[in-house]
């Protein structure tokens, strides 16, 4: 009997990012990393859309960087509108997992980044076996 990592149609799973880019402060870096992988990096200050495959036994590590911001202008807003894996939606609905590091101290969690720091959504664990948990499926087995 084939159990759910033996079916040959799971060749991976997309990662699709939306981020909605508002600022009249031009002075600003923005990157995303995927499982410490560059996936994005641009100072073009429009909204961005990434399209990325993961396998399916690999862990999460979201990492979007926001830098060299002049604060003298003004704080850019990059709201994270959405995060989604095989069709799922992490955020908004897990922003609450999230760690938002800023030079400014501020680490509640959230779905929007004004200052130079990292937001950071790592699953510690394979994808799928972090969305059963999280969205109350139970658990999947380990191969």
């Amino acid at each position: 009997m084939k159990n759910f990592y033996d079916l040959t149609v799971i060749d991976g799973f997309d990662v699709n990012i939306h981020l909605g880019v508002e600022s009249r402060n031009k002075n600003f870096e923005l990157s995303i990393h995927l499982n410490d992988r560059n996936v994005y990096s641009d100072n073009s200050h429009t909204d961005v859309y990434v399209t990325e495959k993961i396998n399916i036994n690999d862990n999460l590590k979201l990492n979007i960087k926001l830098s060299d911001i002049d604060y003298s202008i003004g704080h850019p807003s990059i709201k994270i509108k959405k995060i989604s894996v095989d069709d799922i939606e992490l955020i908004p609905r897990f922003t609450h997992l999230s760690y938002y590091n800023n030079d400014k101290n501020i680490t509640s969690p959230t779905s929007i980044i004004e200052f130079n720091g990292e937001w950071i959504l790592d699953t510690k664990q394979p994808i799928k076996w972090w969305i059963h948990e999280h969205t109350g499926k139970g658990w999947l087995l380990k191969p």
